[in-house]
């Protein structure tokens, strides 16, 4: 992955997050979340910053270690069930 597909929003919650991501200058989608921080605290608290952010609750299923390996691939799965909330809206 190479673009960045995410709203801006996203993006400053996982710099304010995580604060190594936030000496980056850009957030690339396959940048390694745990490279810039990401532990089981930290983990917790994207996750809830994320559902809260976007109003979606991320079932327990759904939270695979995978989820957390990148921006893009968190992203997809806030993607997929923000659009099951609401669809039609990206």
């Amino acid at each position: 992955m190479t673009d960045r597909c995410w709203d801006a929003s996203y993006e400053k919650l996982l710099r304010g997050a995580l604060p190594r991501l936030a000496e980056k200058e850009t957030v690339s989608p396959d940048t390694s979340l745990k490279s810039v921080g990401l532990d089981s605290l930290a983990m917790v608290e994207v996750l809830a910053l994320v559902e809260n952010e976007y109003g979606i609750t991320i079932p327990d299923e759904e939270l695979s270690a995978g989820v957390f390996d990148t921006p893009g691939t968190l992203w997809t799965l806030v993607s997929a069930l923000r659009e099951q909330r609401t669809p039609g809206v990206a």
